[in-house]
Order: structure tokens, then sequence, then C-alpha cells
């Protein structure tokens, strides 16, 4: 029997190139992004953290455990480090907050590979390392922690630190073949692109989407 996991949403909440809250998008339903994304990983696990930046109470009706990222502005190397040192179990499936076709049966493909890594990271056909859509051993955390300590702060640098298994992109296109369980929504193009897909899938018209159609009670137009 696989060993139980933790499960690390990685919300810090910049959304500075999309112009809004990403976390608080109401894409599909009732959700907003943040909250599909912990309704999904809670499939897998009784152990989730949401790591975010500022303002913790705000997310105090989440059926997770908030943490505080004690380091704003480090980016999601400090976040992944609050996380791994709060996490009950010794292994933990890290995901970003913004990725609305988050796929539950690659998302378990991943978590059943043989754990014999500190880290397991899919790598796409260009090469391209999905380091917020990965497994992370509490292993990791001393050397993500000597990297923050040194200012180097890109998480792909983390599989030179520590054993890493690679699933190249072959293997994610058996469980998820059009890889969106990797689509994140950072840009207006991006939002665009997700509203147009959820909609054809849904059979629906798909909308215009523009910036001001999901801010946030209170935020300036």
């Amino acid at each position: 029997m696989t060993a139980p996991i933790s499960a690390i949403v990685v919300a810090g909440g910049e959304s500075r190139r999309l112009g809004q809250d990403k976390r608080f998008l109401r894409l599909r339903s009732s959700q907003t992004l943040l909250e599909a994304t912990v309704s999904t990983v809670a499939t897998l696990t009784d152990d989730v953290l949401v790591v975010v930046s500022t303002d913790p109470a705000r997310f105090a009706a989440l059926p997770a455990r908030v943490v505080q990222d004690p380091c704003h502005g480090a980016g999601p190397l400090n976040a992944l480090v609050a996380g791994l040192a709060a996490m009950r179990h010794d292994t933990a499936l890290v995901v970003a907050c913004d990725l609305p076709f988050l796929n539950p049966t690659l998302l378990r493909a991943l978590l059943e590979q043989p754990r014999d890594y500190d880290l397991l990271a899919p790598r796409r056909a260009d090469g391209r390392l999905e380091m917020l859509h990965a497994v992370y051993r509490k292993t990791c955390l001393d050397p993500a922690r000597r990297r923050l300590a040194d200012g180097r702060l890109r998480m792909a640098g983390l599989i030179d630190d520590v054993r890493t298994r690679i699933v190249e992109e072959a293997t994610l296109r058996r469980y998820d073949p059009t890889l969106r369980s990797f689509l994140n929504v950072n840009t207006p193009d991006d939002l665009r692109l997700v509203a147009e897909l959820l909609a054809r899938a849904d059979g629906r018209v798909p909308p215009t989407v523009s910036p001001s159609d999901n801010l946030m009670p209170g935020t300036k137009r």
C-alpha cells in the first residue's frame, strides 16, 4: 500500500501579469480557482496545506491548513520550504493554485511511482520541468533552505541537489493525453484560453473574458 502523502498548494497571490488575484477567479462553478484546486488534491490526501504570502485570515474558510510564507517576495521556492516544514507526512504533492485542469488520474500516477527519490518532476518534451506539479519528500527541505540562503531562487535548480526522478512527457501523456493538467493562468491570454476550453467542454459558447470580469470586490478598476 502506498504511504500517505500531504498536498501543498502554492498560492502566493502576486498575479502581476494577470492583473487580478487569480486565486479568486470563478471559471466554471461557484468555487474559486483556489477552492477547486484544494478540492482536487483533497481527494488524494488527508493533509492539505495552502501556502500564502499575506493575509492568511482571508483563507480561514478553506478546508485546509493555511501556512504563511515568512519571506514575501522570495518566490515559490520559499513557499515550498514553508509547506515542507509544515507537512504531516514524509511526501507531498506540490501544485500551483492556478491549474484549472488539474488531472487526478495523472496526479495518482505520479504518486504511484516508486519512491526512490527526493524529488519527482514531470518534464515536457521541450525540456521544461513542471516544478509546481511535482512530488517532494521531506528530504528536500534542507537543500531548499540552503538555496534560499544563497539567493538561488530558481526552483528547477533543486534537481542538482537532491535525488531526482524525472517523468518524461511520453509517460505523462498516458494519463493526460492533452497535458492540460499543466495549463495555468498567468496572463490575460491564458485566462481567455482557459475560458474557451471550459466553454467548449461544457457545450457552451465561449465567453468574452476581460480582466475586469473577475475582479474581487473592492478591487479598483
